[in-house]
């Protein structure tokens, strides 16, 4: 039968473990489910992740480089990274690792012992043979002005706008069909829609819509239906409508344009098939 991943898994540890892992950079042992190491929590009945093998990034020192929840068919923790949950919970820990600056404060709070274990490091020709590097230079083993930068890279991530893209398509009685296709990073839950200052429609029911993936070219869009909060609201291409919406996990609003079909013709007619937006590449009823 079917279980859902939170009945196996502490999604909130896991969540946090991840976040820390790519706040740091440390993802060589998120790829790969070997070098995960569980422990079975019998009082939560819950498997938690025990941190081993993570950082490379001395070898691969790109801030830039993508979130673990862009990566697919990851074996093993695709299944957790694709969990609404797990999402929520990731971004929010993301977000406060950001929020308190946690790497320029764990240095400043270990610095004595980080200086200690730095130290040691270098003087140890037996640390990584492999590499052929010897002696070690400290940068090899913490270098701050890369996690200077993964810290402003995330944090960047966080807060971007203007990366929801929404097209109106019509309005059906009480409904307004919107498409939208989403080029954050992050999955974003959608909220209300907003004539001037008021709430022009709202959705009965949790729209999340799944963030862009590493290997994704175009933006795929898709329709979403809102309930009219007022059925005497008339739309028209004279309308200025606005899209509000939040990050997963997250409680700051944003806001973008509704824009109006680009083929004002195809826009008033009847809608019996779909109608692509510009660069779509997949369309979900």
């Amino acid at each position: 039968g079917h279980v859902d991943i939170d009945q196996i898994i502490n999604i909130k540890i896991f969540a946090k473990y991840l976040a820390i892992n790519d706040y740091f950079g440390a993802i060589h042992g998120s790829r790969d489910w070997s070098d995960y190491r569980l422990y079975y929590n019998p009082i939560t009945t819950l498997f938690e992740p025990i941190a081993y093998d993570l950082t490379d990034y001395w070898t691969n020192k790109f801030p830039d480089r993508e979130l673990i929840i862009e990566k697919e068919n990851l074996p093993f923790l695709s299944k957790i990274t694709s969990n609404h949950l797990f999402q929520k919970n990731y971004i929010f820990e993301l977000s406060e690792l950001v929020r308190t600056n946690f790497f320029r404060k764990t240095i400043r709070k270990y610095s004595n012992e980080i200086g200690l274990y730095v130290e040691l490091i270098m003087n140890d020709n037996r640390i990584y043979p492999q590499f052929k590097k010897y002696p070690f230079v400290e940068s090899d083993i913490l270098d701050t002005t890369y996690l200077n930068k993964r810290h402003s890279y995330i944090e960047n991530v966080l807060d971007q706008e203007h990366r929801l893209h929404a097209y109106f398509e019509r309005a059906i009685n009480d409904s307004l069909v919107i498409n939208i296709g989403n080029a954050h990073a992050l999955p974003v839950e959608l909220i209300e829609i907003k004539l001037n200052n008021y709430i022009a429609a709202n959705s009965n029911k949790k729209q999340i819509i799944n963030g862009m993936k590493q290997k994704d070219n175009l933006i795929k869009y898709r329709r979403y239906f809102f309930n009219l909060a007022n059925e005497n609201i008339k739309i028209d291409f004279n309308t200025s409508l606005k899209l509000r919406y939040k990050k997963l996990g997250l409680d700051k609003i944003f806001e973008t344009k509704i824009n109006m079909w680009s083929n004002k013709m195809a826009t008033e007619k009847v809608f019996k098939n779909a109608i692509f937006s510009p660069n779509v590449t997949d369309f979900e009823q």
